[in-house]
């Protein structure tokens, strides 16, 4: 059993707008000659453990498409994916969201060492839950539950997963995550359109 590092790419769709995010993980205790295993373990641990926080925070008309999961160091992976039905796997907050590219961001610490910053841009996010330019006191919380179980080791065995920043172009392995906080700019974050 080693370390190795993951990547979970969840894709959903609202309001016919693709939507992705990438999640990265220090994978503790994997198998490293079955990448194809482990990552389907990691698909296993993510959608039992971390889909049900994560639809907490958005709209019931957000419908997750699939989940995508490889290792991405060392590099040389196999792929595990799960495939949904449009309407199976969806948000549970009953109300619209907020106008499209309205995406609050998650800023990630690096624990001492990390030379890099993380962020994740949570998809989208219902309407009610802003107030007054500023979330609410709910939305907070639950922005807190998903993050404290993304970046405590979490798993339903062997390997356990630990949230991580990756270093992009700087040497060395990723690091985890030692604090985060939710970024208090609510506006467009036209940089994370897909092309067309």
């Amino acid at each position: 059993m080693a370390i190795e590092w993951y990547q979970v790419q969840v894709e959903g769709i609202y309001a016919g707008q693709q939507m992705m995010n990438t999640f990265r993980f220090k994978g503790d205790g994997v198998t490293t000659n079955d990448t194809l295993l482990m990552s389907e373990q990691l698909i296993d641990d993510f959608f039992n453990i971390i889909w049900p926080l994560l639809a907490d925070l958005l709209p019931d008309q957000y419908f997750l498409l699939r989940i995508l999961a490889k290792r991405f160091a060392p590099v040389g992976s196999a792929v595990a994916k799960r495939i949904f039905d449009v309407g199976t796997q969806a948000g549970t907050v009953n109300e619209a969201a907020a106008p499209g590219q309205v995406c609050p961001a998650v800023r990630l610490v690096p624990a001492m060492g990390g030379v890099v910053v993380g962020r994740i841009f949570l998809p989208t996010i219902p309407e009610t839950l802003i107030f007054n330019n500023g979330f609410t006191a709910g939305y907070i919380a639950n922005v807190d539950t998903l993050m404290n179980q993304l970046t405590t080791a979490f798993g339903g065995g062997v390997p356990q997963w630990n949230l991580v920043i990756a270093q992009g172009t700087t040497p060395g392995a990723p690091v985890e995550v030692a604090g985060w906080n939710l970024s208090p700019r609510i506006g467009f974050q036209k940089r994370r359109v897909i092309p067309l």
